[in-house]
């Protein structure tokens, strides 16, 4: 099944209209509130092609062939309960050096964007691969304050506070047990559908085995959608419900998100739940 992200898709084409929209309609409020529609975006993509990034992986590339190279030693002779405990021990080892080398300049690059953001008064930073127009670009700024000598010290500024962008963990929301439930049903069925296959084609001609085969695709995607469109329905609507109670202009998946927003996976989960989340209450207390 696809990434929830395709629930959101028509909110992330309407990222430059919706969100400059809503900013023109509050300029006679005070500029502290104006500030809060404020957006940037970064080419992230280009900033992981830097120089550091290019030298980092050289030498997790080193790394991983020396690795291989011990371990595969170690293999020899092994039995298959060893050789799966090898190959733990040496997923471990290099993943240690990935988080030695890759970690720091991943840091680096968060701390760029908070400065560059915090300097040109921008709230929340979005990958430039989600917004068409209506932003500013700040990538190049971000590489030079990557680039400069010594440590890089973000501003502590609580960006989410009053951020009227937000985005929730979809990998959080596909972990509930409606997605579990929901994946497992469509497993048997796919399995349930490649025996029957299996089964019958020792019988049947190519064409035959063809048609059967379209036959079971078309009742499984048939099965999928029965299934999966209700529940992104669902998580779609809860979405939707939370950002027009807490007045957000915009919602976007985490991974979206380079700086600032906020985050409302929590809020999301539990009405997903059924739980009564104490924002919820809070928000009607308001009205």
């Amino acid at each position: 099944m696809k990434k929830i992200s395709a629930v959101l898709f028509s909110l992330l084409i309407c990222v430059s209209t919706f969100l400059c929209a809503s900013c023109s309609d509050d300029k006679n409020k005070e500029q502290a509130n104006k500030s809060t529609c404020e957006i940037a975006v970064i080419d992230s993509a280009s900033i992981y092609k830097l120089q550091a990034f290019l030298k980092a992986n050289e030498k997790i590339t080193q790394a991983r062939a020396s690795l291989e190279q011990s371990y595969s030693e170690k293999m020899k002779g092994a039995s298959d309960s060893q050789k799966a405990d090898i190959n733990a021990l040496f997923e471990k080892d290099l993943q240690s050096v990935i988080n030695k080398e890759i970690n720091p300049l991943k840091d680096r690059v968060q701390n760029s964007i908070a400065i560059i953001a915090a300097e040109k008064k921008v709230t929340v930073v979005m990958d430039k691969s989600v917004v068409v127009t209506g932003a500013e670009d700040i990538t190049d700024a971000v590489k030079d304050k990557f680039r400069e000598e010594g440590d890089l010290n973000a501003p502590d500024i609580d960006t989410g506070a009053n951020s009227r962008v937000a985005y929730f963990d979809q990998d959080v929301v596909r972990s509930l047990p409606m997605f579990r439930d929901s994946d497992k049903k469509m497993r048997e069925a796919w399995t349930k559908a490649r025996e029957d296959i299996a089964t019958k084609s020792k019988t049947m001609t190519d064409e035959q085995i063809r048609v059967l085969t379209a036959d079971y695709e078309k009742k499984l995607k048939m099965m999928n959608d029965s299934i999966s469109v209700p529940l992104l329905k669902k998580v779609n609507d809860t979405v939707s419900e939370v950002a027009k109670e807490k007045k957000y202009v915009l919602v976007v998946g985490k991974e979206y998100v380079m700086y600032g927003g906020k985050n409302i996976t929590d809020e999301v989960v539990d009405r997903l739940l059924g739980k009564k989340s104490s924002s919820t209450s809070s928000s009607k207390d308001e009205k």
